[in-house]
């Protein structure tokens, strides 16, 4: 457990935490069994809940895995109430990590300066946390990009991988987010929140943030499902002008194989001289070709 202690809240800050951690939880809080099972287990939904003397919030973000190279849900879990202020993470957070530091090395400079209470302290992690989206966002944009300047350069057939690539990680993305957003529009339900006007301008802010995050990742993915369309389309296209030319080939090769057969039986035929058939055989694939052409079949 980590700490950063003001003169009116403190901030307590975990990741995974243990059983010692817990137990230090319970002394303060008095927590609910149904929290600390929280606590202790990932939690596929976003919920506030208000106890007696706190709010237990569940909030998730995407993750970036590095080594898996995908998208991933991060729990943050939130315990709130006038003195405190705890958060806890089941997968390190780069952004709540990289805060909880800049407040902690700095404190007692302008650039440590702490929120004033508990609640906007809270308020700004949520917004830096949702902020976080956009460089996530912006690098599925550059992919989209390139996706779809490879389609009609050609290699579109080579793109197929990728393109599964970038939509598993907007569904990831989606999978996050969406859950969220009905909890999102409920914090300016609490009455916690609306005691104030601030408060009510820095839930605005989050709700403003959120929105602008999920209008991105609506508007990436139509562009992955058009980019796709396009992609099957073009290649659909390539495919059937290759069937299209091996039926035209066969289709003109049909008297060559059917002369060669009757030639070849074993009975008494009219002509046999090697030129003879020859033009005759080139007659008749001139003739198919002329007729194909004729009925704009190539």
């Amino acid at each position: 457990m980590k700490s950063i202690k003001t003169d009116n809240y403190a901030w307590l800050y975990f990741e995974n935490p243990d059983k010692d951690d817990l137990e230090a939880l319970q002394k303060i809080f008095q927590l609910h069994p149904v929290v600390l099972g929280e606590f202790n287990s990932p939690t596929y939904r976003p919920k506030v809940a208000r106890y007696n003397n706190y709010i237990f919030m569940v909030l998730h973000f995407p993750v970036f895995n590095e080594e898996e190279k995908v998208t991933e849900m991060g729990e943050v879990d939130i315990i709130i109430n006038n003195e405190y202020l705890v958060t806890s993470c089941n997968k390190h957070n780069n952004v709540l990590y990289q805060y909880f530091q800049e407040k902690n090395k700095s404190q007692g400079s302008p650039a440590g300066r702490m929120p004033k209470n508990p609640y906007l302290l809270l308020f700004k992690i949520i917004d830096k946390l949702t902020n976080a989206c956009f460089p996530m966002l912006d690098h599925i944009s550059d992919h989209l990009d390139e996706i779809e300047a490879g389609i009609f350069n050609g290699s579109g057939q080579s793109l197929v991988k990728e393109i599964s690539v970038i939509k598993r990680d907007i569904l990831n993305f989606r999978r996050v987010i969406q859950p969220q957003r009905s909890i999102i529009n409920s914090l300016g339900q609490s009455r916690v929140f609306v005691d104030r006007d601030d408060y009510e301008i820095q839930i605005n802010d989050i709700i403003g943030t959120h929105i602008r995050v999920w209008n991105v990742l609506e508007n990436h993915k139509e562009t992955i499902d058009s980019l796709e369309a396009t992609n099957d389309s073009l290649f659909s296209y390539k495919l059937n002008q290759t069937i299209k030319m091996l039926t035209i080939f066969s289709v003109v090769m049909l008297p060559a194989s059917l002369i060669a057969g009757l030639f070849g039986m074993n009975v008494t035929i009219p002509m046999k001289d090697f030129w003879s058939i020859t033009a005759l055989v080139g007659s008749l694939m001139l003739a198919f070709l002329s007729i194909m052409k004729i009925k704009k079949w190539f």
